[in-house]
């Protein structure tokens, strides 16, 4: 027995990282739902998980807009009957020119990152806890970065996003 046997996993955030997690889930024994700006990226991965005997469905997810959000959310329950857990993976590094200091970094592009990356996180959390919480139990895991203890003279919005995940926990 895999220790998420039957458990119901939404990964926000396919690619590197949410592919292994998303495997990694499936090869536990966990449903997974797994969901990206980048559909493509999520079916590629939800085939290899199916070839190797798990459970998953790919779609698309733009974490930072709150239908999107609550439509992976839905297609959890939909599909696999509630939820257990939820793992925020995504971010956007749109501020990683390391010329981009404060001082020079376009606030659109500070805005941006925001957006993504922390209001992300808050819709995702936000989405995910009602079911959670009608089921009695769950887990929220969060990705972040080391960014967003040890700030950096570039990267200033990326940084601040991470800790606002922190903080969110």
């Amino acid at each position: 027995m895999g220790k998420l046997d039957g458990k119901i996993i939404l990964v926000a955030g396919a690619g590197g990282i949410g592919t292994g997690l998303a495997k990694r889930y499936a090869a536990e024994g966990a449903r997974v739902v797994l969901g990206d700006i980048n559909q493509d990226s999520a079916e590629m991965a939800v085939k290899d998980i199916k070839q190797s005997g798990g459970q998953a469905v790919a779609i698309h997810l733009d974490g930072a807009d709150e239908q999107s959000v609550q439509a992976a959310v839905k297609a959890c329950a939909d599909t696999y009957g509630g939820l257990d857990g939820l793992h925020a993976n995504f971010a956007f590094l749109g501020d990683s020119d390391p010329r981009l200091g404060i001082l020079e970094l376009p606030l659109e592009i500070y805005d941006e990152v925001q957006r993504i990356n922390a209001r992300g996180f808050y819709l995702c959390t936000r989405a995910a806890l009602p079911l959670m919480i009608e089921r009695g139990s769950g887990s929220i895991v969060y990705t972040s970065s080391a960014a967003a203890n040890a700030g950096s003279p570039a990267q200033v919005a990326y940084s601040m996003s991470k800790a606002a995940g922190q903080a969110l926990m």
